[in-house]
C-alpha cells in the first residue's frame, strides 16, 4: 500500500512557477515571453480615487433632457484634460467644456457628468529575475524562473529580496549580533534560529531587508510582526534549529540574491517560498507533490518524540502498528544519520521532495 506524507520542495536548481497578482484587476504592462529583473514593474491598478461631478446642463444653460445630444464623450470613456466633454453651437462659434481632470466617464444623469479620476497606482514588481509564460487575465502574470527552492512553514512582512549572507555555521546556531555585519544595505540574513526581541528592533532600525532562520519563539514572531520585519521560518515556530539540508543549501547560496515570498494562503495550501534564480538546466521540470513514500526518501520528523531529526526512510511498513493507547498507525522505519532506526508514524514524517 502507499503511503503519502506532508512534503517540503527543497531543491538546488528546478523551474519554478509563480503567480504575481495585484489586489484587484488592472493594467498588465508586460508581454509573454518577456525577460524580467526583479524591480520590473508587471501590472498595475490605482489605489486611491476621487469622483469629480460637473453639472454640465447648467454650465451650458440647456435643461438637463438636452444634454446627451451635447455631449462628446461616451460612458467608459478615458479623458484628459483637454478633453471636450460637451459643446453647445452659438450664433457665433461655439462653448466647449474641457475636462478637468485626467480620469474616466463613469456617469451622466440629471444634468451632470460624473467624472472618477485616479489619483495614485499601485505597481505589482516582479521581485525575483524570471520570465513571463502567461496573463493571469487582468489581474496580473506567472512567472517562470530556474533556480533554488525552498519550501518553508511561516512567515510576516512583505515580499522582499536582497542577497544572503548566514550568520551562523552551524544549523542550530543562534543569530547573535556580533556575526552581524555592521552595512546591511540588501542583505537577507539566516542563521538557524533567532530568540531576541531588541536585536530584532535593531535590525528593523538598520533597515535589513529580511531574515531567514528555521524557528523562532511565539513572541519573537510576534516582534518581527509588530517591527514590519519581512520574516519567513523553514521549521517552524518554538526552539528546532534548522533542518540540516535546507541549512546546507542556504550554504551553498550564500552571497545570491534570495527572494522572499512571505504571502500565502495556508487555507489552500500555500507557503512561503525561499527562490535563488541561478543559471543551468534543471533536472527536473517541477517536483511531483503527491509523491508516495520511497525507501531512501530523505524526510524530516516533524512531532515528538523525534522532532527535527532527519532521515531517510529505510523501509516501509505494510501493516499498521500499536502506538501507546492501543492506537494503530501507517508508518516507515527511519534510519538517522548515527544509524539508528526508529518507526515514525506517516502523519509525523515530512518528505524533501
Amino acid at each position: 500500500m502507499k503511503q503519502f506524507a506532508q512534503t517540503t520542495v527543497l531543491q538546488p536548481l528546478m523551474r519554478i512557477r509563480r503567480k504575481r497578482l495585484l489586489p484587484k484587476e488592472g493594467e498588465v504592462i508586460v508581454r509573454v515571453g518577456q525577460e524580467v529583473p526583479p524591480m520590473n514593474v508587471l501590472a498595475r491598478t490605482p489605489i486611491a480615487t476621487k469622483f469629480i461631478v460637473l453639472p454640465l446642463s447648467n454650465m451650458l444653460n440647456v435643461d438637463p433632457d438636452e444634454l446627451p445630444e451635447k455631449l462628446q464623450v461616451n460612458l467608459g470613456e478615458s479623458v484628459n484634460q483637454e478633453s471636450v466633454l460637451a459643446a453647445k453651437k452659438r450664433v457665433i462659434g461655439s462653448k466647449e467644456i474641457v475636462s478637468p481632470i485626467d480620469g474616466e466617464v463613469v456617469a451622466v444623469e440629471n444634468g451632470r457628468l460624473i467624472l472618477k479620476q485616479t489619483t495614485d497606482w499601485f505597481e505589482l514588481r516582479a521581485m525575483v529575475h524570471g520570465r513571463v509564460i502567461n496573463y493571469e487575465t487582468n489581474q496580473g502574470v506567472s512567472l517562470e524562473i530556474v533556480g533554488a527552492l525552498i519550501q518553508a512553514v511561516w512567515a510576516t512582512g512583505d515580499i522582499t529580496m536582497g542577497a544572503l549572507h548566514l550568520t551562523a555555521d552551524q544549523p542550530n546556531g543562534l543569530m547573535q549580533a556580533e556575526n552581524i555585519p555592521d552595512n546591511l544595505t540588501n542583505l537577507v540574513l539566516a542563521a538557524g534560529t533567532i530568540n531576541d526581541s531588541e536585536l530584532l528592533a535593531n535590525l528593523a532600525d538598520q533597515n535589513v531587508r529580511g531574515l531567514i532562520a528555521g524557528s523562532m519563539p511565539a513572541h519573537i514572531c510576534e516582534t518581527a510582526a509588530s517591527l514590519g520585519l519581512s520574516v519567513i521560518l523553514t521549521d517552524g515556530i518554538g526552539k528546532q534549529y534548522m533542518a540540516e539540508p535546507i541549512y546546507q543549501l542556504l550554504h551553498e547560496l550564500v552571497d545570491e540574491d534570495v527572494s522572499l515570498f512571505t504571502e500565502y494562503n495556508p487555507v489552500i495550501g500555500e507557503r512561503p517560498e525561499i527562490i535563488v534564480p541561478r543559471p543551468g538546466v534543471p533536472k527536473i521540470e517541477s517536483s511531483p507533490y503527491n509523491k508516495p513514500l520511497a525507501v531512501g526518501d530523505l524526510v524530516r520528523i516533524v512531532k515528538p518524540p523525534y522532532q527535527s531529526q532527519i532521515g531517510i526512510i529505510a523501509k516501509l511498513l505494510n501493516n499498521k502498528q500499536n502506538m501507546v493507547g492501543g492506537i494503530k498507525v501507517n508508518g516507515a522505519i527511519v534510519r538517522q544519520t548515527d544509524g539508528q532506526e526508529m518507526f515514525v508514524p506517516t502523519a509525523n514524517i515530512d518528505l524533501f521532495i
